[in-house]
């Protein structure tokens, strides 16, 4: 899942930050959601990663 660039969200939002605040939330919630799992994906990427290490030593 390539990650999203900063300036098409803003791009997205913008418009709806002035008519559709209901769509923003939605969308809003959809971008956390997205953050979360990547960052729960990096940390069981790192965390894996320092098991190995410990592992050969």
């Amino acid at each position: 899942m390539p990650p999203i660039p900063l300036l098409t969200v803003l791009q997205f939002t913008l418009p709806l930050l002035m008519g559709k605040p209901r769509v923003l939330l939605q969308l809003l919630q959809q971008v956390l959601l997205k953050l979360m799992m990547v960052y729960q994906w990096v940390l069981k990427r790192v965390l894996s990663l320092g098991q190995l290490k410990h592992m050969d030593q």
